[in-house]
């Protein structure tokens, strides 16, 4: 049976109605070549699936119409080499994607969504500064700050400058006061200790001195002993007063003194012309 089958016309491929001889169980039987593959592909899904893979692993792949076995090693480098020789990208944007493994999940993920997570990591991080040793700012030493949406630098001293500018500019703007009531707070520095002090406190500390409520124009201010404070005062006369008119309420004035004196040197016909405007 051997030598007849040998001498027959090999055939190029396998046909789905070809029939081939078969014995099942000592019986005669025949089978197609359709039914002979749907076998075939039945008995390799049937085989356990791997679990992992190592280095050693290989495929069957179909190379020319040739099946050959091939290392796993050269499959995985395959892959890569095929990812690293594509065209670089020059401009990417917010909807682009990269490959991202989830757990377990195979996802991809947006440049736009990788920046922002970036963004708030790198933020987090900048503003966590629990774990940085303590410094003494000088004057030159750099701070960040954001000008808009953009990102800068700037020194201690010009927030410094930055803040007393607009501390005066505000105080500028308030309303003034017109009078000032023992509740009324000042800032104070005291030994290098920022406090307040109300104006009760103040008015203890410089005494009961306070000027008048009014004045006038060159007057001299007085003491008044029953309110501790000081009054209006003392008018001052540029010419003495003659006697009998003269009050205890004016001062004289150096001129008015000195002409006084020099009109007391004056002989009785001296004083009478000078009193005439005849001298």
């Amino acid at each position: 049976m051997g030598s007849t089958i040998g001498s027959k016309t090999p055939v190029a491929s396998l046909g789905a109605t070809d029939n081939f001889a078969l014995d099942v169980s000592g019986a005669d039987r025949r089978i197609t070549g359709a039914v002979l593959k749907q076998s075939v592909i039945d008995a390799l899904e049937a085989l356990a699936a791997g679990s992992s893979t190592t280095g050693s692993d290989s495929i069957f792949m179909l190379q020319g119409g040739v099946m050959k076995p091939l290392d796993i090693d050269v499959v995985t480098q395959y892959v890569l080499d095929t990812i690293w020789g594509k065209t670089a990208e020059t401009a990417p944007d917010s909807a682009d994607k990269l490959s991202l493994l989830d757990g377990s999940t195979e996802k991809t993920v947006t440049l736009a969504l990788l920046a922002e997570y970036v963004r708030a990591t790198t933020e987090a991080a900048i503003l966590d500064i629990s774990d940085l040793s303590t410094g003494t700012p000088a004057d030159a030493d750099f701070m960040l700050i954001t000008q808009g949406a953009v990102g800068k630098k700037t020194t201690v001293l010009d927030i410094i400058n930055k803040v007393y500018s607009g501390l005066a500019a505000w105080i500028a703007a308030q309303p003034a006061a017109s009078t000032i009531n023992d509740a009324d707070t000042f800032t104070l520095s005291q030994g290098g200790t920022q406090k307040n002090v109300p104006w009760s406190v103040m008015s203890a500390n410089l005494g009961d001195v306070t000027g008048p409520a009014s004045t006038t124009e060159d007057n001299v201010p007085q003491w008044d002993s029953a309110t501790r404070k000081l009054k209006d005062g003392l008018t001052v006369q540029a010419t003495l007063r003659a006697d009998g008119v003269a009050v205890d309420t004016a001062l004289a004035t150096e001129k008015g003194v000195r002409t006084a004196v020099d009109a007391s040197l004056l002989t009785d016909s001296e004083k009478l012309n000078l009193s005439y405007g005849v001298f």
